[in-house]
């Protein structure tokens, strides 16, 4: 393979010696060096992208909550069974496209697509009017365009959160748990606009809750850092065939398809006992303290039994900044949660005080926090940055249909003659289910250092080169930093970078070199 030296901008290095073009930059500049604006620089967008996805998801339960108490009530039965379920097929939807999107387009491009579909879904179901089951309808339907653009902002958020993140290697692995533990403010907005809007009208209370999903997804596209992934790609200096042969291959390499089943079947587990029990909380809250048509009552209820997540939140941030086994920590998370659930349905057939009942309704958002975050950190330590973002969004797809399965499966057994002690007997059971697969099936991420030294693409900025072993020789490839190749079309400097660039898999070990640059 032939070497070939970069230009840096300093020496004639144009055809005959000509000089370089004026706008070509050194391209080991620091991303640090380039001037952003401080709402960008501190990586904002992809915190505010989960709170966006977590509001939207959980939203209906309230905003429903308050409909049905007078302007559109009596809720029909079949809206009860699919208003939150299909809003998760539609999350399943988005994460299934919306990451492989990032991939090939880019992880902002990709983002900014989502935020504008989730804006849409919840703007359609704020203007739920009419008879009853019209009302309901347009809200079902909203809820699965904003699910649509929810499930997006999953893959998306988590590859922005590690890849755009500044520090180092350890400090990008505390970012993405960060990211997700903003889950829980996400969750529990919806009961504060529904706090601020409790004095006025139940049609304008339900509408707010909706169109309070619009504010979030407006501040995050605001915020979300201007990213041109694989910039010298577009600008020809790699051909795309090479980069198509590449992304083909490694998607559909089997190595990542074996790990695929671990990192998918855990989060599909976790969340059909996740949302099934979130979802359940305003009538779990209801059957502990009695029934309730105040909105402040069941608003202050609900937001302490959620934010009772945060510290299951600070136990898994502490052990991953410990380097502990992740695996290890997923399981335990199962396993916790199994035990509270046993306790609280032991606490419905022996029939405890409201108090202990409340006080174990806590305590079971405290352990499936753990692994809440556990099953979002692992696919972005495992997967390499070509194909990070698509399995991802594949995991959080399995994750999805689970989702939709708790929704639609705990009303049904609510009603039924086990009640809410079925429900919490059935959760146990999946919890520990879902300890087993992990054991077997989920492959423990290697750490972060060992992670970037095997996928240097993996955003750290201070990577500067990639050795690669070929058949005539070790050669060293210089990295190319996306944001400091050069930026015009002259093509003066780029036959020496297309020297590189001679197979697909060369092309596949530079892709795999390349950071996401602010600009």
């Amino acid at each position: 393979m032939t070497s070939a030296r970069l230009c840096d901008g300093s020496a004639p290095c144009g055809p005959n010696g000509a000089p370089c073009h004026p706008h070509v930059k050194d391209v080991h500049t620091k991303v640090e060096e380039y001037k952003v604006p401080f709402w960008r620089a501190w990586n904002i967008a992809p915190h505010l992208s989960q709170q966006a996805a977590q509001y939207n998801l959980s939203s209906s339960a309230i905003a429903v909550f308050i409909m049905d108490l007078d302007i559109y009530s009596p809720e029909p039965a079949w809206a009860k069974d699919f208003s939150n379920a299909v809003g998760f097929i539609g999350a399943a939807t988005g994460m299934l496209i919306m990451g492989v999107a990032g991939d090939l387009f880019g992880r902002r491009k990709a983002l900014l697509f989502t935020l504008v579909v989730c804006a849409l879904g919840v703007f359609i179901a704020g203007f739920a009017a009419g008879t009853i089951t019209s009302a309901y309808i347009v809200v079902i339907v909203g809820k699965f365009i904003s699910g649509v653009g929810a499930g997006g902002l999953y893959p998306l958020g988590g590859c922005l959160a590690v890849e755009a993140a500044k520090g180092t290697g350890a400090r990008k692995v505390d970012t993405s748990a960060w990211v997700l533990s903003n889950q829980i403010p996400g969750k529990t907005w919806p009961y504060i606009v529904a706090l601020i809007f409790s004095p006025a009208s139940d049609q304008v209370s339900f509408r707010a809750i909706f169109f309070g999903g619009i504010l979030l997804c407006f501040l995050c596209g605001f915020l979300s850092p201007r990213t041109r992934e694989l910039s010298f790609m577009a600008q020809g200096h790699i051909h795309k065939g090479h980069v198509d042969s590449a992304f083909q291959h490694d998607i559909w390499a089997c190595k990542w398809l074996r790990a695929l089943v671990g990192t998918a079947g855990t989060w599909f587990l976790f969340d059909v006992a996740n949302y099934g029990i979130e979802l359940a909380t305003p009538d779990l809250v209801d059957d502990v303290f009695g029934a309730s048509d105040s909105i402040p009552e069941k608003a202050g209820e609900s937001l302490a039994v959620l934010y009772s997540a945060i510290f299951g939140a600070a136990f898994s941030i502490i052990w991953i900044r410990q380097r502990w086994s992740i695996k290890w920590l997923e399981i335990v998370g199962f396993l916790l949660s199994m035990l509270m659930c046993i306790i609280m349905a032991l606490s419905y057939h022996f029939k405890w005080s409201p108090g202990i009942q409340f006080m174990l309704l806590c305590f079971i958002q405290v352990t499936l926090m753990i692994p809440n975050i556990t099953t979002y950190v692992v696919p972005l330590l495992t997967y390499p940055t070509l194909i990070r973002c698509s399995y991802h969004g594949w995991s959080a797809f399995s994750g999805k249909l689970g989702a939709a399965l708790g929704a639609y499966v705990v009303p049904f057994v609510q009603r039924s003659a086990w009640g809410f002690e079925g429900v919490f007997w059935i959760m146990a059971a999946v919890c520990g289910v879902g300890a087993v697969f992990c054991f077997f099936f989920l492959k423990d991420p290697p750490s972060w250092e060992d992670f970037l030294a095997s996928d240097p693409g993996s955003g750290l900025p201070s990577v500067d080169r990639v050795s690669m072993a070929t058949n005539e020789s070790a050669q060293t490839i210089p990295t190319l930093i996306g944001s400091t190749v050069t930026e015009t079309d002259d093509g003066d400097c780029r036959d020496q970078i297309e020297q590189v660039v001679t197979t697909p898999k060369v092309a596949a070990e530079i892709i795999n070199t390349v950071t996401l640059a602010r600009v």
